[in-house]
């Protein structure tokens, strides 16, 4: 099994009201994909993804280079919405685990049912 860091990727939560048009289109405009709406959800884009946290939470994970100006983008498109948009880079990492017992190890400290 071959477990790795991927360092120094941006993450950047946003929390705001999916039932507000305005918030989503915004959201959407400065992201250029649409936020996912339901449970344990994932959009992807280029060089972008949004993680659905809870019903009024995402996750956004950037290439390193990509963190900053998409947290201004966003401050700036929900500046006069009930947003808000955190940097939690610092308090983050990922990890990458290939191998015939990858779902195994996963198993062991995650609530989610990972049987295939």
């Amino acid at each position: 099994m071959e477990m790795r860091e991927l360092p120094f990727l941006g993450y950047v939560n946003l929390r705001g009201d999916p039932d507000d048009a305005r918030f989503r289109s915004e959201a959407e405009r400065a992201l250029g994909v649409g936020l996912p709406l339901k449970p344990n959800a994932v959009v992807g884009g280029d060089d972008l993804s949004v993680l659905w946290l809870g019903p009024d939470e995402w996750l956004l994970v950037t290439p390193p280079d990509r963190r900053a100006a998409s947290t201004e983008l966003l401050r700036d498109r929900l500046r006069e919405l009930h947003a808000a948009v955190t940097d939690v880079s610092a308090g983050q990492t990922t990890i990458r685990l290939r191998g015939d017992h990858a779902r195994d190890v996963l198993a062991k400290g995650c609530s989610l049912d990972l049987h295939p």
